[in-house]
């Protein structure tokens, strides 16, 4: 795992780090975005991410890490950058029952209630705002789960 090298990372907290993701966002994950990272013109520690995207053909990146990726990096793949919140908004306000099942399916996944994912959800944006090094957020005591 190239986290474990670059940022020497524990291996128990890499696996997690990629275990977690995977788990709840099976088809989220994207492969074979190595070779196009050269490309990339991006900020050199994000450039996985801007190809991992242009490799999946979206169109958009999910981040609260804006800086990272300057509109003259995106241009030529025609992709945007949004903050996370962004996202799920857009899609509540286009549907929300299925924002509502999607979130039902998540927390079934994850053998938690709706209102334990919600409050995973939230100390997740908490933590991605905090600038200190926070841990990886996880269920919150008491929720259960399995992992």
């Amino acid at each position: 795992m190239a986290v474990i090298q670059k940022r020497n990372m524990p291996l128990e907290k890499a696996q997690r780090r990629e275990g977690e993701p995977r788990r709840h966002s099976p088809k989220a994950w994207i492969e074979g975005f190595e070779r196009p990272i050269e490309a990339m013109t991006n900020d050199p520690g994000d450039r996985h991410i801007l190809a991992a995207a242009v490799r999946a053909h979206t169109h958009l990146i999910d981040t609260y890490n804006r800086r990272h990726f300057p509109d003259a990096s995106l241009q030529t793949w025609e992709i945007e950058v949004r903050g996370p919140s962004a996202v799920p908004r857009g899609v509540y306000d286009r549907d929300a029952g299925f924002f509502f099942g999607k979130l039902l399916e998540q927390a079934a996944r994850v053998g938690v209630s709706l209102t334990c994912l919600l409050q995973a959800l939230a100390k997740s944006v908490q933590a991605s705002l905090n600038t200190s090094g926070a841990s990886d957020p996880a269920i919150p005591p008491g929720c259960g789960g399995h992992g």
